[in-house]
């Protein structure tokens, strides 16, 4: 992700897209998330999940982007969802600003970072 701080990956299973965003969605990156969520309802996409467990910062525009694309997809006759780790810095900005009870949220656990051991340095260090 050099130089592109936000990583988005499209997930399309009949008419349900998965946006999955790993990285920073902030001002610079906001309008890459829109152009997803417009690109996916423009490709017959009903049923949005964007999923925002990956995303380690956020700031106001980031989330704008996010009740924007909900709210787009609500427009267009589907429904939205966003998937966001327990503890993450999303969450706790959905919180604050009320949007947690706004949005349909899906809170999961964030996924493990992987370990020395699990990296392929097991025993690397008194070998």
């Amino acid at each position: 992700m050099a130089g592109n701080l936000l990583k988005i990956d499209r997930v399309t299973e009949g008419d349900t897209v998965t946006l999955r965003c790993i990285g920073e969605l902030d001002v610079v990156h906001a309008d890459q998330l829109m152009l997803a969520a417009e690109d996916a309802l423009g490709s017959g996409g009903r049923s949005l999940w964007v999923d925002a467990s990956g995303v380690g910062f956020v700031d106001s525009s980031g989330l704008r982007a996010i009740v924007q694309a909900c709210e787009r997809c609500s427009e267009a006759g589907g429904s939205a969802t966003v998937v966001v780790a327990s503890g993450s810095p999303l969450l706790r900005l959905l919180k604050l600003s009320g949007m947690e009870n706004r949005l349909p949220v899906m809170v999961v656990q964030p996924e493990p970072e992987p370990s020395d051991a699990s990296a392929g340095n097991a025993g690397f260090f008194g070998t």
